[in-house]
């Protein structure tokens, strides 16, 4: 079931373990304000990276026997419903590419250079981050 709410707490649920494909995942219990709780697992040891306490996020609710489920759900530009500094990169990087592609279509400019919309990039996301 897809919600909205706002991470309430974090907290270490157990010892990192690893996939199948070798990647090393870290369980959290995560807390949210409308009252739902269940474990999510990241790769960064650092929680606050895809669970920031204060932060509305959009989410997957899988309840189970063995207890609940969260999965953040992210939208096209990179981001959960809140945003995140995370997700600026991506974004920035979006919204550069879109206005190279803008300007080649009114002509006034035929030749947006890969380097040019990097430049831009790292401009907005400067900009997102302040």
């Amino acid at each position: 079931m897809q919600k909205t709410s706002t991470v309430k707490s974090v907290q270490s649920a157990g010892n990192p373990w690893k996939t199948k494909r070798g990647d090393e995942m870290h369980p959290f219990e995560i807390e949210m304000e409308n009252g739902d709780v269940g474990v999510a697992n990241t790769k960064s040891p650092d929680s606050t990276k895809a669970w920031p306490v204060g932060e509305e996020v959009s989410y997957h609710l899988e309840e189970s026997e063995r207890g609940n489920k969260l999965t953040k759900i992210y939208e096209n530009n990179g981001s959960s419903k809140g945003g995140g500094k995370g997700s600026n990169k991506s974004y920035a990087l979006s919204y550069s590419k879109d206005l190279a592609v803008a300007a080649i279509g009114s002509g006034l400019d035929n030749s947006p250079t890969v380097e040019k919309i990097i430049e831009n990039a790292k401009k907005f996301e400067t900009y997102l981050n302040d």
